[in-house]
């Protein structure tokens, strides 16, 4: 039988009383000036909303790299000298299995040549196809060197055409980069430009105009894949646009769950318009700001506007509890502020200053999300601590709701009676051991958490997407690897081609390619071995570096541009991977900076840094993220530690409230490690917003406990929200695990579980640790 409650006499003064709260100025707000405040809202609500609507998701490429970070300061100084950036390829198969020797396929690759061109934001310089001059062969014969374009001008579609084509092609080094190993596709490479401007590309139009000409090849027959990051990012947008649905499910779920917990409409209506409310005014503000400080949404951010409404309903939903304790309508928002205005204002202000240490990951897409979430809180002062109680002061409180809530506090729930289980005697010793037990074990496998991709393709869409359909097809069909990591190797001016220096060349191609992670590698010293055999009639033994710097001038002088810059002070060496895993270019950084560390050893100029291409941007973002993550966890705990102690004056009520949260980001990591999850730009956010969710429950239980001094009291009524709660954000946060976007469903996972451990922690863990510390503390009186 469920235990029997008195009524809690909840309206007391305590040392959680806030003058602030209940003074004149509260009032005057909640009684003369009700009328005037609530269409101050409704105006205010409508600018933002005006804002808001002309909201854009953010697509700058710019924003996911640490540009501060030296492989990126690097990589900038030396932007001008490298032919390989950010680039999209577009492939083109040919029909029902046949090979690309044949009129009508290359016909339509020359109409596709012809269109790229026509597409903004392409360094139309260097588009590379078949059809392209740049795409040359080059041979020695009897007569010395020939070479032309793979596809001549003289080209007619004829057969012998066609045969010129195909040997020209296997003349040429294009076989399994510019097309297929097995003949049956080719590529367009299209690489992508900075703009004068400073603006970034606009990689949503570029991504439409792309989707356009798959469109139109399908209709011709032609199946076409396309890959690279300005198509992954496109993509990106494109997913990221569903979730405006599921904002829309969840908040339909969130109403219905509200009514039904209730039995008020008028509760239920007032609680989703104020979490909808703070939604407006934070994307009123990002808008609003973003005009002049250039942040705003991206696929990264979309998770705030998510919190910022499962906040408020949590708070607003404590707020009208308290309320329903208040037998005078009149008094009703004033005793709401002065019972839970202070332990609000804490959990917010935590909040709030919790998501703004994310600001020290030096990437802008965690910064923007950093402001864009404390922006968030920040509205939640006004649209849920003022405005909820606002409308209770001209609403007031639904009979059915204080009726049904009442009833509710006179027993125990099951949960409640285990809980007070666990905060005496026996079942405080297990307890404790069991969460003792749960965090060592879970500390234990958190040190498996990697930084980084964990899956091959692109992780951060579906296994199944199309993007990684397209980046598989082409890694079984064409030699050249999609992720690449460039070395960057720096020497004297005119030093750059000198035989000790390519000779050092060769010696780290050499450690390079004895790592299981790498497929090849290519550098200077190639092709001065290959123009080397060239000149001396094609006779292989000649493959090798000149030991004479007058014949190495002699090759580099017939070298395309992007082997050296100008004053041959510096020459890319490109790593071929056989993906970007976290682990794989761990170890080819290391082994350049083992390389690099012996170089200084020797007397010589030649420096190797780290690192460009798509590979190496990654690594710098891995690199920016381990160094940054575990200094972020602490500034959080400790901002939510010291704002607990200045409002509560006790270190074991905050320690009762931080210990069951660090559990939970213990466990979290766990959950990342099980579920093949990194720790990137996407998710490294989570752990810390999770921390955000779990100090609102416990401040609300610990505050109650305070003013009580009675669990059963407290779980009985605080804790039925904190469990309501807990429920129903995470099922309706739950939908993202349906995203077509797979760190969007990662998310969905993370927020999941920790919105169910906050809510476990804050019903079981904090009761118990409570009694424990006030028996201590009994004990040392």
């Amino acid at each position: 039988m469920a235990s029997q409650l008195k009524k809690p006499q909840l309206y007391c003064k305590s040392s959680l009383h806030l003058s602030i709260y209940n003074g004149k100025s509260m009032h005057t707000l909640f009684g003369r000036f009700k009328t005037l405040s609530i269409a101050g809202f409704i105006l205010l609500s409508c600018i933002f909303a005006f804002f808001s609507s002309q909201i854009i998701i953010s697509s700058d490429f710019k924003k996911l790299l640490p540009l501060e970070h030296p492989y990126l300061v690097n990589m900038m100084e030396h932007k001008d000298d490298l032919t390989l950036g950010n680039d999209v390829r577009i492939i083109v198969k040919a029909k029902n299995g046949y090979t690309i020797f044949n009129n009508e396929y290359l016909q339509w690759v020359k109409t596709l040549t012809d269109k790229v061109y026509e597409i903004e934001g392409l360094d139309k310089v260097f588009i590379k196809t078949i059809w392209t001059p740049n795409a040359r062969w080059i041979a020695v014969t009897e007569q010395g060197f020939e070479g032309g374009e793979i596809i001549p001008p003289t080209y007619d579609g004829s057969v012998d055409s066609l045969k010129r084509v195909q040997q020209n092609l296997e003349r040429s080094t294009e076989i399994g980069r510019l097309v297929a190993d097995d003949y049956q596709s080719s590529t367009l490479y299209l690489p992508l430009t900075w703009r004068a401007d400073g603006e970034s590309i606009d990689y949503k139009a570029l991504n439409n105009a792309l989707e356009e000409l798959r469109a139109e090849s399908q209709s011709k027959g032609y199946d076409i894949a396309i890959i690279g990051v300005a198509k992954k990012i496109g993509d990106l947008i494109n997913g990221a646009q569903q979730m405006g649905l599921f904002f829309l499910i969840a908040v339909a779920f969130i109403f219905v769950a509200l009514f039904w917990y209730t039995s008020s409409f008028s509760v239920a209506l007032i609680l989703t318009v104020s979490g909808i409310l703070g939604v407006i005014w934070q994307l009123g503000l990002v808008s609003l700001l973003g005009r002049y400080w250039g942040f705003g949404l991206d696929p990264y951010s979309m998770l705030v506007p998510f919190l910022v409404f499962a906040i408020s309903i949590s708070h607003g939903l404590q707020l009208f509890n308290a309320s329903s304790s208040i037998d005078l309508h009149h008094q009703r928002a004033r005793s709401v502020f002065q019972q839970l205005g202070k332990p609000a204002s804490l959990a917010l202000a935590s909040d709030a200053i919790g998501f703004a240490t994310l600001a020290i990951i030096p990437i802008a897409a965690i910064q923007d999300l950093a402001i864009t979430a404390s922006l968030g809180v920040l509205c939640l002062f006004f649209t849920t601590l003022l405005f909820v109680p606002l409308c209770i002061s001209i609403f007031g409180v639904s009979d059915k709701f204080i009726q049904k809530n009442n009833n509710k506090v006179k027993t125990l729930p099951w949960w409640a009676r285990l809980s007070l289980f666990g905060t005496q005697g026996v079942g405080r010793f297990v307890f404790i051991i069991v969460f003792i037990c749960l965090s060592v074990w879970g500390f234990s496998k958190s040190y498996d958490l990697q930084v980084g991709d964990l899956r091959a393709g692109a992780p951060e869409l579906r296994s199944d997407s199309q993007y990684n359909k397209d980046i598989q097809y082409y890694v079984d069909h064409f030699s050249q690897s999609v992720d690449v990591y460039v070395a960057l190797v720096r020497s004297d001016a005119d030093q750059c081609n000198s035989p000790a220096n390519l000779n050092l060349l060769e010696d780290l191609q050499w450690r390079f390619e004895q790592l299981e992670s790498v497929q090849n590698t290519f550098s200077l010293a190639n092709g001065v071995k290959a123009v080397q055999r060239g000149l001396s009639e094609g006779y292989p033994k000649w493959s090798h570096v000149p030991q004479e710097q007058i014949a190495i001038n002699g090759t580099t002088g017939s070298l395309p541009p992007g082997f050296i810059n100008l004053d041959c002070s510096f020459t890319p060496l490109y790593v071929f991977l056989k993906d970007h895993k976290a682990a794989t270019l761990a170890e080819v950084t290391q082994t350049l900076t083992e390389f690099d560390t012996e170089l200084q050893s020797k007397e010589t100029s030649m420096r190797v840094l780290p690192a460009a291409g798509n590979a190496g941007i990654e690594a710098a973002v891995n690199e920016s993220i381990e160094q940054q993550q575990n200094t972020m966890l602490w500034v959080i705990y400790a901002v939510v530690f010291f704002m607990c102690l200045i409002t509560f004056k006790n270190v074991w009520h905050v320690l009762a409230i931080l210990m069951p949260l660090a559990m939970t980001s213990i466990l979290c990591q766990v959950l990342m490690v099980w579920l093949d999850i990194g720790v990137k730009v996407s998710t490294l956010p989570v752990i810390a917003l999770g921390v955000g969710i779990g100090v609102d429950y416990g401040v609300y239980i610990v505050a109650r406990y305070v003013i009580t001094k009675d669990m059963s009291i407290v779980l009985s009524n605080t804790g039925r929200i904190v469990a309501f709660t807990g429920i129903a954000l995470a099922v309706s946060v739950g939908t993202w695990m349906f995203s077509a976007i797979q760190f969007q469903a990662d998310m969905g996972y993370l927020l999941t579980f920790m919105f169910i451990w906050n809510m476990v922690g804050a019903l079981f863990v904090i009761p118990c640790l409570l009694s424990f510390f006030n028996k201590k503390n009994d004990e040392s009186s």
